[in-house]
This record gives structure tokens, C-alpha cells and sequence, in this order.
């Protein structure tokens, strides 16, 4: 991906064909974005980039208002985001079924008939298929986002403690 330093708009690095066969998904738009590159110490060691990301209040509520879907209900303002981040990442992978299949780490403490006051961690991953949600509906993947946050319950959550 890219950032252009004149917009601030995070764009795929890919071809012009995966281009127009995604042009739906909308870019995502920021004020600051900070890249991090590790460096491995020795060969078994994995780099890896990170990048944070920040934007106005008013940019977070106008993406959560484009992954609305027409008569329901408003997705979180995480659903959203990662609605959209997921768009991106799909679009510069070049996906042409569909977006990439994705994994959401979930709060699990819910689930699990844990208070918000539980010191610690309860987290897990659940895997969000690609397969069916259509390329630049945000709204769709914001309910697939959703409903993968949703539906892990506590013998799921158990069944990846044992």
C-alpha cells in the first residue's frame, strides 16, 4: 500500500486491471500514519512492519455511516474500521472472488460470563470468510465483522482453550 503525502489516502500498490475490478472500495483517508520496520536480530527471527493510524472523530463517524447497511442497525465504530480495512487489504491482495478471508481478535470475557471488571486477558481469534461478502460493500462486511464478534460463545471459546 501506499500513502500518498499530498491526500493522505492509503491506496494499493497493484495493477490497474485489480484497480477497476475493485474501484468501489472506498481509499482510506488519514491525517498521520506512523510506520515502524523491525529489525530481526538473527535469521529465525521474522521482520515485520507496523503502522498506526489516526483520523478525526468526524472521519471514524462518516465510516461508520458508509458501512450502514440501508434499515439496520449502525455497526460499532471497530466493525467499521475493520470493514474498511479489510476492503483495503482484499483490494491490494488483488481479490477476485470476493474479499480475503479475515480473523478478528474478540473480547471473550462475555462470553465466558466474565465482568468488564475482569483483570486479564480473555481474547480470542475468530476467522471471517471472505468468500461471500461482495467487493465494496462495506455494509456487508461490516455484518460479517459483526456476526463473527457475535457468534463465538462460550463451548467455542472452550473449545479453543483445551
Amino acid at each position: 500500500m501506499q500513502l500518498s503525502p499530498r491526500t493522505g489516502s492509503l491506496t494499493p500498490d497493484i495493477g490497474t486491471s485489480e484497480t477497476e475490478t475493485l474501484k468501489n472500495v472506498p481509499e482510506l483517508n488519514v491525517r498521520n500514519v506512523r510506520i515502524n520496520h523491525s529489525t530481526a536480530s538473527s535469521k529465525s527471527q521474522r521482520r515485520f512492519n507496523t503502522a498506526a493510524f489516526t483520523s478525526t472523530d468526524e472521519t471514524v463517524r462518516s465510516i461508520v455511516d458508509d458501512s450502514c447497511p440501508v434499515g439496520g442497525d449502525a455497526p460499532t465504530a471497530f466493525q467499521a474500521l475493520a470493514a474498511l480495512f479489510w476492503a483495503s487489504i482484499s483490494r491490494a491482495k488483488g481479490s477476485t472472488r470476493g474479499m480475503v478471508d479475515i480473523s478478528v481478535c474478540v473480547d471473550t470475557r462475555g462470553a465466558l460470563g466474565l465482568s468488564k471488571s475482569f483483570f486479564g486477558n480473555a481474547l480470542a481469534f475468530n476467522g471471517v470468510p471472505g468468500g461471500g461478502v461482495e467487493e465494496g460493500r462495506l455494509d456487508m462486511a461490516a455484518k460479517a465483522v459483526a456476526d463473527a464478534m457475535i457468534n463465538l460463545d462460550k463451548p467455542d471459546v472452550m473449545g479453543l482453550i483445551e
